[in-house]
């Protein structure tokens, strides 16, 4: 089963000038709504902005974002969640509930985007003999393949990009190759160390990226509206796993 190691969201919307207006009862929010959640909280760097981290030593780190036209965040862990299981997290429904609030004083009824992003692993259904390097380069043309070994040189990498539109609306953008540390290493908000080693019995690497744009938020929630984008990201997930 495919493991998350990190997830992005973030809700874009006009300016909030009710959370201008109530930037203390806006601070009461971050702080209450899951009293003694975050490690640290307060203003931040973006003007007119409040932040706040959770870090759970060699197991989770939580980030948050409240700016003036966005709410924005991430969790992370350095062996990652089973897919299945991310919106059981303690920490995805604390997030849930905060951005539940966040809204609701900001009095924001309408995105201009929402977004969800998913960095994962994942390993090949079949073992073969076959390095995962090499079963992902025979998902790639052969002709384009063989083309830039003999004009380059050998390929000890490789990543597909893949853009569009699904026929409800969701843009998405979608990057998978075969797995090695330095993605990992890359992805992660923080230098986890030896605490990230497990990730190093994977094959495949996947960093999903789907949005939507201009849609109401009233009758929605993060949990809500995000669970449907990542059990699309699990499906191509499982597609992939099974592919070679």
């Amino acid at each position: 089963m495919a493991r998350v190691i990190r997830i992005l969201w973030r809700l874009d919307f006009d300016v909030s000038y009710a959370y201008l207006d109530n930037r203390g009862s806006a601070l009461r929010v971050l702080n209450e709504t899951v009293g003694g959640f975050w490690n640290e909280s307060g203003p931040a760097t973006v003007p007119l902005s409040f932040a706040a981290e959770r870090t759970e030593r060699d197991i989770s780190h939580t980030h948050f974002s409240w700016e003036i036209d966005s709410l924005n965040g991430s969790i992370e862990w350095p062996v990652g969640i089973d897919i299945e299981r991310l919106f059981e997290s303690p920490l995805f429904r604390a997030t849930d509930r905060i951005v539940r609030e966040a809204l609701k004083l900001a009095d924001v009824r309408v995105l201009n985007r929402a977004g969800v992003r998913l960095v994962c692993v994942e390993q090949f259904a079949e073992k073969t003999g076959r390095s995962a390097r090499e079963r992902v380069c025979e998902i790639a043309v052969p002709v384009f393949r063989d083309g830039l070994e003999r004009t380059l040189g050998r390929t000890n990498d490789v990543a597909m990009v893949y853009e569009g539109k699904s026929d409800d609306g969701l843009g998405f953008r979608v990057q998978f190759g075969p797995y090695v540390r330095k993605n990992s290493e890359m992805a992660f908000a923080i230098k986890w160390g030896d605490a990230s080693e497990p990730l190093g019995g994977n094959d495949l690497f996947f960093d999903i990226d789907i949005y939507e744009t201009k849609l109401s938020f009233s009758e929605h929630s993060l949990f809500r509206w995000s669970s449907t984008k990542v059990a699309k990201a699990a499906n191509f997930i499982e597609f992939c796993r099974k592919a070679h």
